[in-house]
Formats: C-alpha cells, sequence, structure tokens
C-alpha cells in the first residue's frame, strides 16, 4: 500500500463559486496532484460558506487530501 499526501488551496466566493485554486504542497505523484486538481474542477459549485467566514466577498481553505493506494496482489 502507498499514501500520498497532497494540500489544496482554493478561494470560493459568497455563491460557492472556485476563483482560485493550487496545489501548495505536492504528494510526490503527478497522477494523485491531477487527481487533486480534477477534483476541485469538477465540484463546483461548492456549497455557499457561511457569511460570518466570508471576508471581502470570498474565504481561502487549504484542504489535505490524503490518498490510500492499495495495488493489486
Amino acid at each position: 500500500m502507498s499514501a500520498g499526501l497532497n494540500r489544496l488551496l482554493f478561494v470560493i466566493d459568497a455563491n460557492g463559486n472556485v476563483l482560485h485554486y493550487e496545489l501548495i504542497q505536492s504528494s510526490g505523484n503527478a497522477d494523485l496532484d491531477e487527481a487533486t486538481l480534477e477534483m476541485i474542477r469538477r465540484a463546483q459549485p461548492l456549497p455557499k460558506p457561511p457569511a460570518e467566514m466570508l471576508k471581502n466577498g470570498s474565504v481561502e481553505i487549504v484542504m489535505p487530501v490524503v490518498y490510500s493506494v492499495k495495488r493489486p496482489i
């Protein structure tokens, strides 16, 4: 079994639209890194954040993404 950890930074507006996203920590595996970026692209729009979290109309979030990959025997 192998594992990977990414950290994804993304900014969303009051309606849950993703304004910006980037990997701020790579897993060291290009396929896992791309899967993380594809996840945020496909998840849009996200749920609206609570109003108290917004600063100047948006909120910045850093999300860890942990992968645990089992290889077939």
